[in-house]
């Protein structure tokens, strides 16, 4: 009986090493998909930002074409102003060609501070595409790595399994079932030492009748509380 109870611990223990290799794994992935986000959110806010700047140079180009138009009119109306004679006229002209002047200097103003957006938009364009390449070089990276910690994780397991299968192959097949339902259902931990009275697996003291008897190990015991395979670790 001391035989299955190390080939239990050893079972164990390998089904240890398995979910902490099966953890780094899953560590990895989530560390690409972590950068891999970074890069979708930064490339989103550079689209916005390149959608704003567009819109400025859009604006940009409507103003220079406005500004364009009302000087071509306003010239017009200063060469009318040297053929009309009536004074009516005359002033009605000299009104219109001052509205056209205010509505110059209007867009004049308003195409300086877009000249101003443009420029900071452009500036925020260039850092946030800087910042997106510098991002994708390190999803690169990470993703080389990762690459390369999942094939050595998955020889690990490899290795891990067939240990397992050898294992396996030692064991009472009921006990053995009895080991995989305790797995499944206690999460991975179906073999506890037990140390100075107290259960390992759920802390819970144990009677002292039970831990006289599990110090001869010979026979299979299972914790009074948490149901796991207990064995006696000397402390």
């Amino acid at each position: 009986m001391k035989e299955q109870i190390a080939t239990l611990v050893e079972l164990q223990g390998i089904d240890d090493q398995a979910v902490i290799v099966r953890n780094a794994m899953t560590a990895s992935a989530q560390k690409v998909e972590a950068v891999r986000g970074k890069v979708a959110a930064v490339s989103a806010i550079l689209e916005e930002a390149k959608q704003a700047k567009a819109l400025l140079q859009r604006r940009q180009r409507e103003l220079d074409l406005g500004i364009e138009e009302n000087n071509a009119l306003t010239q017009k109306s200063n060469d009318r102003l040297m053929t009309i004679k009536n004074n009516r006229e005359y002033r009605a002209l000299l009104r219109e060609i001052e509205e056209s002047q205010k509505k110059t200097s209007a867009m004049e103003d308003e195409l300086v501070e877009v000249l101003d957006k443009i420029e900071a938009a452009d500036k925020e364009v260039r850092r946030l595409a800087d910042e997106c390449k510098v991002l994708d070089d390190a999803l690169v990276q990470e993703q080389a790595d990762t690459d390369k910690e999942l094939s050595a994780c998955r020889k690990k397991l490899s290795s891990l399994s067939k240990e397992r299968s050898s294992l396996a192959s030692l064991m009472d097949p009921g006990l053995y079932k009895r080991y995989t339902m305790i797995l499944e259902y206690r999460n991975g931990k179906a073999v506890v030492p037990v140390q100075s009275y107290v259960c390992r697996g759920c802390h819970m003291n144990i009677p002292p009748q039970t831990y006289n008897e599990l110090q001869r190990q010979d026979a299979i015991m299972y914790c009074p509380h948490c149901e796991r395979i207990i064995y006696y670790l000397q402390g």
